[in-house]
């Protein structure tokens, strides 16, 4: 990958500094022409002026030596403004190579420590579910739990900057897939925790609405605005809709409403910037990346993310993506 970037800025520098060079050459040649038929004139000129024996100020080889002055100062001058661009644009080449490696590393940094980090949370998580089976008292349970829950989500934080990571890097693999296939999927990943909340999921896939995309990511996205409807909605009867549909327009609409307590209107202008926790995030742990991933991936399919009003008077977020026929 960093290869081919590099290729790439090669190429267009080398395309710029070509162009400047071409550029002066063109600005030499016309100068060049217009001295000589200055000089040409300013001979024809004199040649006149001795067949009607008027004065004379200048000589043949004045007006050569003018000439020469001049295509000599705008050569030279020429050649070192050439000189100027061609290490402006060096320097800034490799200004910009260095960034570009610098970010490179960076994220293959935040690959391995994420990557790595992994195994030993997991050991963790088994463990301390294995003392909150096995232990007797009450205390010791309530307290494992809440480890686990921490656990749970450093691994969310760590898998979130890893896949984000991943993401920037556009290394997406398209691919027919069917968005109710996915969505069930989803269903099928969360479904301890609609139990632990004691949701209720009602679901309307229309299982012949195909796209063009990268499977593992758009089902990301998709887990990452079910997960918000589980964890924020706080209502004592917790509903939860998603429906697949077709669009006449030729686009595929997946829709996920809850009864939550829905987005302030403060709020919702922000809620898909990196980082970005409005009020409900005080009160519901979390990393502020979750929905600005989701986004990013949506737009890489040339689709959209956005948040409607809501039938079930919680939220409703609506992703529309191209239909792809059968």
């Amino acid at each position: 990958m960093l290869e081919v970037k590099h290729k790439r800025w090669l190429r267009l520098f080398a395309l710029v500094a070509a162009l400047v060079i071409a550029q002066v050459v063109w600005w030499n040649v016309v100068f060049m022409n217009s001295v000589h038929n200055i000089e040409v004139l300013r001979t024809e000129m004199l040649d006149y002026r001795n067949q009607l024996n008027l004065p004379i100020e200048n000589t043949p080889e004045s007006i050569a030596e003018s000439a020469h002055k001049q295509r000599t100062m705008f050569l030279s001058e020429s050649i070192f403004f050439m000189m100027l661009t061609c290490l402006a644009i060096y320097l800034l080449y490799r200004a910009l190579k260095a960034e570009e490696r610098s970010r490179e590393i960076q994220k293959n940094f935040i690959e391995i420590v994420s990557h790595e980090s992994k195994t030993p949370l997991t050991a963790l998580k088994l463990r301390l579910e294995s003392l909150r089976e096995s232990s007797a008292s009450a205390e010791t349970k309530r307290e494992t739990s809440l480890s686990l829950d921490e656990v749970r989500r450093l691994t969310s934080l760590f898998d979130k900057i890893m896949n984000l990571n991943r993401f920037e890097r556009r290394a997406f693999s398209f691919e027919p897939i069917s968005l109710a296939d996915l969505v069930e999927s989803v269903a099928h990943r969360v479904e301890p925790l609609l139990r632990a909340k004691a949701i209720q999921l009602e679901t309307d896939l229309d299982p012949k609405t195909l796209v063009s995309g990268d499977a593992d990511s758009l089902q990301n996205s998709i887990q990452s605005l079910v997960e918000n409807s589980i964890l924020y909605n706080d209502k004592p009867e917790k509903k939860i809709r998603i429906s697949v549909q077709k669009d006449g327009n030729g686009t595929a609409r997946l829709d996920i409403d809850d009864n939550g307590p829905g987005i302030p209107p403060q709020d919702s202008p922000f809620i898909f910037e990196r980082f970005y926790r409005g009020r409900a995030g005080r009160r519901v742990p979390g990393t502020g990346l979750g929905l600005f991933t989701a986004k990013f991936i949506v737009e890489a399919h040339a689709g959209s993310l956005k948040l409607v009003p809501s039938g079930l008077g919680g939220t409703h977020f609506q992703i529309e993506l191209p239909r792809r026929n059968v």
